[in-house]
């Protein structure tokens, strides 16, 4: 990078005149000093503001909050949800108008800056969380674990007497799919094992200290079910031989276990063995690195994090001009409030039932995640709990699952495609089939769909509002068959109604995807359709 001067006036303008010359292979330009000055004070300066002012603000609330007050938090939440949400909303109500201001080909290009805005506030923001948990976290020696009695609780603890009870152990098996298209099969072990100040065969109901062990294993759920059946059986060998020649004897330091979807099951685990988990009970996790070696993010780690996201912030703002009406208006106080997102959210004449069926699926989700600390992948057990669809409750007489179960999700991802997808059809269908009949078609299809699921699966855990989308799905496809819809849906959304059918129907064929559901939601939109199309036409 060099500085050139191209201008013959003085003072000022001369420096105004100056240009920075960025010279690439088989490229070259010029940016005006100028333009770039102007780019500082409007958006880098700006974003650079907001990433320190919320990575050191919101880790002095988390400091506060956590480790001073000690209030309880599931550390997922105060350590990864909160921060990604945070982040997205200052970007989007702080910077986004700002990144607006640049002219591109492609209006995308917009949400990638923001993306990678927000990518840098939130991944420097939860490496510095765990930073702090760990290297705040104080070192406690003990002669034995009865002293904790007596303790203020710390993060580590040495003991200089102990015994590690093998033979009366806590253990929760618990098998889970993950991925994003469910791809994952997951195999967990918990074990629990009591910790006594010495020898000791007794163990009574409410003892309070344990160590924790988790085994694991996961294969490809695309596998069929006698190889799951295989490799599980073989999971549960290698556990019990690697279980059996374990001393567990040979730590240099203790962690207690902090408020983790992982806590949960060991608790779990204590339960199934009628250990009582009220009163204090405490997780340890052994460790045999060097207590100084605990840190694997350290500070280093954290700077180049962010000063590589501030430095590609900055790189990727030198080329692209300024749309200079979008300039001007934001330059004179004339830019319309950034609210193209929030329309979304709130119920309109035309958009009034959408923005209440995303609401009180977000919510639910929301609550889901505070109540269970899980967002990647919920535990069946928690979504029956809260009302999932699960034939051999529903015949008990629980018909309200049958409702319930289509605003649940049973991850972030699950819920972000399923509410796309919702959002696609929504922003026509619901216009010009008016609100009521469309809350009926939705409800209806939904319904139907959790009938089909209990009909097809004997036992079978289902949540998700796919059922009830495939049915407006299966509406649209039968309006634009038959051509009840106004002419500015053409045969392009032919094509995608029917490429979202096939794709999501073909995706359903694999493990942990409820194909009946889909089915039973998209049959029901079809037969609304065949009497009730006829009023999209009307409403236009």
């Amino acid at each position: 990078m060099c500085i050139q001067n191209e201008g013959n006036k003085k003072g000022i303008q001369f420096f105004r005149d100056i240009k920075v010359i960025i010279v690439k292979p088989n490229l070259t330009y010029s940016i005006p000093m100028k333009v770039l000055l102007e780019k500082m004070r409007l958006i880098f300066l700006p974003f650079v503001g907001i990433v320190f002012f919320f990575l050191l603000g919101y880790t002095l609330l988390n400091w506060v909050v956590t480790i001073q007050l000690r209030v309880d938090i599931k550390e997922d939440i105060t350590s990864f949800w909160i921060p990604m949400g945070l982040a997205a909303v200052l970007v989007y109500w702080l910077l986004y108008p700002r990144i607006k201001l640049l002219q591109f080909k492609n209006e995308n290009y917009h949400f990638l800056y923001a993306m990678l805005a927000i990518i840098t506030m939130w991944g420097t923001t939860i490496m510095t969380q765990n930073y702090l948990l760990t290297s705040t976290g104080k070192l406690t020696h003990l002669e034995d674990v009865t002293q904790l009695v007596n303790q203020k609780q710390t993060k580590y603890y040495t003991l200089g007497q102990y015994y590690i009870d093998k033979n009366n152990i806590a253990k929760e098996e618990i098998l889970s799919i993950s991925g994003r298209h469910n791809d994952n099969f997951n195999m967990n072990i918990y074990v629990a094992m009591p910790i006594h100040k010495r020898f000791s065969t007794k163990l009574e109901s409410n003892h309070k200290y344990w160590l924790a062990k988790n085994y694991s294993k996961t294969i490809d759920n695309k596998s069929s079910q006698s190889e799951k059946e295989y490799q599980y059986r073989r999971f549960l060998k290698r556990v019990e031989i690697d279980f059996s020649n374990e001393t567990f004897n040979d730590f240099t330091f203790l962690e207690v276990l902090g408020n983790t979807g992982k806590r949960r099951d060991f608790q779990t685990a204590l339960q199934n063995k009628g250990q009582s988990i009220e009163g204090g009970v405490l997780f340890f996790e052994a460790h045999t690195e060097a207590f100084e070696n605990r840190n694997k993010v350290t500070l280093k780690w954290i700077l180049l994090a962010l000063g590589g996201g501030i430095l590609l912030f900055f790189i990727l703002l030198l080329k692209p001009k300024f749309h200079k009406t979008r300039l001007q208006n934001f330059k004179t106080n004339k830019t319309k409030r950034n609210n193209e997102l929030l329309y979304l959210f709130v119920p309109q004449k035309g958009f009034f039932v959408t923005p209440i069926i995303l609401n009180l699926n977000i919510i639910l989700f929301i609550y889901m995640l505070f109540a269970y600390g899980e967002a990647v992948s919920i535990r069946s057990q928690d979504l029956l709990d809260i009302g999932a669809n699960y034939r051999p409750l529903v015949l008990e007489g629980q018909w309200w699952r049958l409702l319930t179960n289509i605003f649940l999700h049973g991850g972030l991802m699950h819920l972000f495609v399923n509410m796309a997808g919702l959002l696609f059809i929504s922003i026509f269908l619901e216009k010009y089939l008016g609100s009521i009949r469309y809350a009926a078609v939705y409800l209806i299809s939904g319904v139907f769909a959790s009938l089909c699921n209990i009909w097809w699966y004997k036992a079978t855990i289902s949540v998700g509002a796919s059922g009830a989308i495939f049915g407006l799905y299966g509406f649209l496809l039968v309006s634009l068959l038959r051509k009840n819809v106004p002419r500015d849906m053409d045969k392009r959304f032919l094509i995608i109604v029917c490429a979202f059918i096939g794709v999501n129907l073909l995706m359903g064929l694999s493990e942990g995807i409820d194909n009946a559901a889909h089915i039973g939601g998209l049959i029901s939109g079809l037969i609304l359709g065949l009497f009730m199309s006829k009023y999209v036409r009307d409403e236009e």
